[in-house]
């Protein structure tokens, strides 16, 4: 897991970079702002971006909605990950995705360098809703029980996740 943060930080900070383009059209531009937000044990967690990546590994097809706070074009140390097993083409508004034995579906947060909590397929508990899908975004809701990355019995809750909701930029 300790691999995959970094992995997850660049590519947020690469697709949030390479969405910026110069644009030669004289009317104005449209923008949708990006942001993800949670209470996290009670505390108020906000994210200041928001985005889609499809990933396929081994011929399975995922797509990572990931949150974070940048700033002067640096993401900070903390993140929010939700991973869905599915193909991107077919999300649509109305579909829920619960956190499985399987691991289908699952949440990380990334509190610090250091910590991460995130659901566990030994005992899962969580939801993910899509809400509204278009070209350029992806809306839901989501709520989970998250555990130390190194619990992997699934026995101490660290972090309930409720309220979650994001708005999501997807790749273009």
């Amino acid at each position: 897991m300790k691999i995959l943060k970094p992995f997850i930080a660049m590519l947020v900070l690469g697709i949030a970079l390479s969405s910026c383009k110069k644009s030669d059209d004289s009317k104005p531009a449209t923008t949708t702002t990006s942001s993800m937000t949670f209470t996290a044990n009670g505390t108020a967690v906000k994210f200041n971006t928001c985005l889609e990546a499809d990933i396929s590994l081994n011929n399975v097809n995922e797509v990572v909605i990931a949150g974070t706070n940048i700033t002067n074009g640096k993401a900070a140390a903390s993140s929010f990950t939700i991973t869905i097993m599915q193909d991107p083409a077919t999300l649509k508004a109305g579909q829920t995705f619960a956190v499985s034995s399987s691991g289908t579906t699952s949440l990380a947060y990334y509190v610090t360098d250091s910590e991460t909590d995130q659901t566990q397929v030994v005992n899962p508990q969580g939801t993910v809703t899509i809400t509204d899908v278009s070209s350029t975004v992806i809306k839901g809701t989501f709520s989970a029980k998250l555990f130390d990355a190194g619990d992997f019995e699934g026995q101490t809750v660290t972090y309930t996740i409720t309220s979650g909701t994001f708005t999501a930029q997807r790749p273009s």
